[in-house]
């Protein structure tokens, strides 16, 4: 895999050694607890139960990490004209369905961009299944402008950008985001942030040519 200025970085293993375990720690907790099963109130067995699946939520973000650093390394990228639209439909439904949560269709105007599809799917999905579960009430939106379309998830216009430091994932995002060309913002507060994903939009014949590889500093 290709050197992106992440993997090989010591605090990037680090972090990501504590993203796998920390919530192995809290799954593992959580199942000593429901080990006991008749022996305790059933309260306390659904609190356990709580407490593993959002480990295991944690659990899925860190592999999201892991499957964007492979799209990163792979090599022959080809870009093509993609319908954002259709993309970011079905990146919805994805995330919708893992999240538990009822049908909420989207109407979003045709547009398309420069992108490798599969990254852009896999983008969207991953933004969304990460902020559905922050923002369960919300739906993505889609801003078409002149030159470039933009889609927006619990982020007002007036949240400010989140200017601490990001837990990893969203980071690999904003990786996976500059190598298809956009720009990825995070607004709100920290702990929950919303995002404004920004790509440049072309017709259906023009060639798109991914910048450089970004470094992804930690």
């Amino acid at each position: 895999m290709q050197d992106h200025g992440l993997s090989s970085q010591p605090s990037f293993l680090h972090l990501l050694a504590h993203d796998l375990r920390t919530p192995l720690g809290g799954l593992s907790a959580a199942l000593d607890v429901m080990s006991y099963g008749s022996q305790l109130p059933a309260a306390d067995v659904a609190e356990a139960l709580s407490v593993a699946k959002r480990q295991v939520g944690r659990l899925s973000q860190t592999i999201e990490i892991l499957e964007i650093l492979d799209l990163l390394g792979r090599p022959g990228l080809e870009p093509v004209a993609v319908r954002l639209d259709r993309m970011l439909e079905k990146a919805w439904d994805r995330a919708r369905v893992q999240g538990g949560l009822s049908p909420r269709p989207l109407a979003c105007a045709a547009c398309s961009v420069g992108a490798d599809s599969e990254m852009l799917l896999h983008l969207l999905h991953a933004l969304l299944r990460h902020g559905l579960s922050l923002h369960p009430a919300d739906l993505p939106r889609l801003a078409i402008g002149a030159g470039s379309a933009t889609v927006l998830f619990a982020a007002p216009d007036a949240a400010p950008p989140v200017t601490e430091r990001l837990p990893l994932m969203l980071r690999a995002a904003q990786a996976l985001a500059a190598f298809l060309g956009g720009d990825l913002v995070f607004h709100g507060h920290q702990e929950a942030p919303g995002f404004r994903l920004r790509l440049k939009k072309c017709s259906e014949t023009d060639i798109y040519r991914p910048p450089p590889t970004p470094a992804l500093g930690l």
